[in-house]
């Protein structure tokens, strides 16, 4: 399908490079990461009872995988010289918002049960924030439905050019991540209560877990805040800009969900139940604190 109208096809080249870019560096940040904490999974996840607690390890399984197989789609979608329209349309219009929300859920749903037990599970905190959530994930989803039924694409940018592309002016689509960054405040400025609290000694901490769940999960939601924020105003842009950091976004959940799990798993292993400290090892190289790769 070819375009209805000229377009400057030098700068939207030019924007489909550094697309392209981001895709196949994304992807090799994946695969860096997947082989440099692969023992802690093995360690962490499949040696230390995975069917004892399915949640946990359905969490780390869609995390740790579905990028992977995402990733791998979308660079064959991007790269294929000789891409057809129905796989550009199901590319952009499907497989990509598809695995790019399924991804936000996960690795939100993690933010959710730490946030959670930083606040003893109280009923108030737990179904409160769960039904914001909720309401925020529908909310974007709707956004999506919206802006994306006028959204017109094709797989010809030109005679002998053939790339992804929506052609038609993404309106308000920037409006998605308003609901999504309403629920990550929301969760930011709950943790950030309890880290004031840790730093400042108005609570006595008596468990690693919850300190490693505090630190962790705080750092996370300040990195992943400016994430949003920034991709909040690349997708008030218009197309292939709008989805420079849609690769890099769903890389950086995935990382930073998976290395949460595993220093979770870690500080589980390491006490009693009582939170007291056992004799066992620390392991400092999945510590997301530092996001060590070495």
């Amino acid at each position: 399908m070819s375009l209805p109208y000229p377009i400057n096809i030098p700068k939207v080249l030019e924007e489909l490079g550094w697309l392209r870019y981001l895709e196949v560096s994304s992807m090799t940040l994946i695969l860096f990461d997947y082989s440099l904490t692969f023992n802690e999974e093995v360690r962490f996840i499949w040696s230390n009872g995975w069917r004892k607690k399915p949640l946990i390890t359905g969490l780390f399984v869609i995390n740790r995988y579905l990028p992977i197989v995402a990733q791998s789609f979308n660079v064959y979608s991007r790269l294929n010289p000789n891409v057809t329209y129905n796989v550009s349309k199901f590319a952009v219009a499907y497989w990509l918002i598809g695995t790019s929300i399924s991804q936000l859920l996960v690795t939100d749903s993690i933010v959710w049960l730490c946030v959670c037990a930083l606040y003893g599970n109280a009923k108030k905190i737990r179904y409160s924030l769960l039904a914001l959530f909720l309401t925020s994930i529908a909310c974007g989803i709707l956004v999506l439905g919206l802006v994306g039924r006028h959204s017109k694409g094709t797989n010809s940018i030109a005679p002998g050019i053939n790339a992804c592309l929506v052609y038609t002016p993404f309106k308000n689509l920037w409006e998605f991540w308003v609901p999504i960054l309403v629920y990550e405040t929301t969760t930011l400025i709950l943790v950030s209560r309890k880290y004031y609290e840790y730093v400042t000694k108005a609570i006595h901490w008596n468990s690693p877990l919850l300190e490693v769940i505090l630190k962790n999960t705080f750092l996370y939601l300040a990195i992943v805040f400016g994430i949003y924020i920034g991709s909040s105003v690349l997708w008030s842009m218009s197309d292939p800009l709008s989805g420079l950091l849609d690769s890099t976004t769903v890389a950086m959940l995935s990382i930073l969900g998976n290395r949460m799990l595993f220093n979770l798993r870690e500080e589980g292993m390491r006490g009693d139940g009582s939170g007291e400290l056992t004799e066992s090892p620390e392991s400092q190289r999945t510590r997301l604190e530092t996001l060590d790769f070495s």
